[in-house]
């Protein structure tokens, strides 16, 4: 992953402080370890996190495949958090979209096509 990468997840965590303009509820939805012991476990944490942030899929295929992209920010927010101590990332309402989904949607960037 690379260093703007990083960036844009750090970003999407501090929303909460750095875009009050948002009139949603940014709050972050902790995890423990034993999250991430379980297939099951995982499935009821992004149960929990779609509940708290008010998530509706519109079919089955949208919501497995938020829930692939939800498992992939979780899996570097937690790597994230075994190595920095001076912040801590958590899961907000922005985790179930990949780094491009959005810094397409909320930074106005463009994707990154190499070769183009």
């Amino acid at each position: 992953m690379s260093l703007s990468s990083h960036s844009i997840l750090l970003l999407l965590s501090l929303s909460t402080l750095s875009f009050p303009a948002f009139a949603r509820d940014h709050s972050i939805v902790g995890y423990t370890p034993d999250d991430l012991t379980s297939m099951d476990k995982l499935i009821d944490l992004f149960e929990s996190w779609m509940e708290k942030h008010g998530k509706i899929y519109e079919s089955i295929e949208e919501k497995l495949l938020r829930f692939e992209v939800f498992k992939d920010n979780l899996k570097h927010i937690d790597e994230t958090n075994k190595k920095v101590t001076n912040y801590w990332l958590g899961l907000n309402e922005f985790a179930d979209l990949s780094h491009e989904e959005f810094k397409n949607k909320y930074l106005g960037l463009k994707p990154d096509f190499p070769g183009l």
